[in-house]
Parts: structure tokens; sequence; C-alpha cells
């Protein structure tokens, strides 16, 4: 079921782009001030992470999944 394998990503997905916010937000708060600059960085940071493991999920369950 495709809509079961995308509600499942996004379980793994959701903490991975929390951490990847955390992240830059942790090593670019020392760069630049605080503001919208600092929340858009750390923002695209944590979607490309993300990404990233929803694509390495998907991936890793490729062949399991299919008949």
């Amino acid at each position: 079921n495709p809509f079961l394998r995308i509600g499942a990503l996004g379980l793994f997905a959701v903490p991975a782009a929390v951490a990847g916010y955390a992240l830059a937000h942790g090593v670019v708060k020392h760069a630049l001030e605080p503001g919208v600059m600092l929340t858009l960085i750390c923002s695209c940071c944590g979607a490309v992470v993300a990404v990233a493991a929803m694509v390495n999920l998907n991936a890793l369950g490729q062949g399991l999944l299919d008949p």
C-alpha cells in the first residue's frame, strides 16, 4: 500500500528533519545573527536531511515490499 509506505517514511523523516535543523542551527548561529536568514538556512538543511532519510529508507525497503 503506497499510503502506508509514505506514512512510514514520514515517521522516520520528521525526526531526521528536526535533527538536521538543530545541527544547522548549532553551527550557523555562531556565524549569523538570529533572524530570517538563520531560520531559512536551518529550514533548508532540515528539509535536505528529511529528503535524504526518505530516499535512503525507500531504497532500503524497495526489494522487501515488491513482489
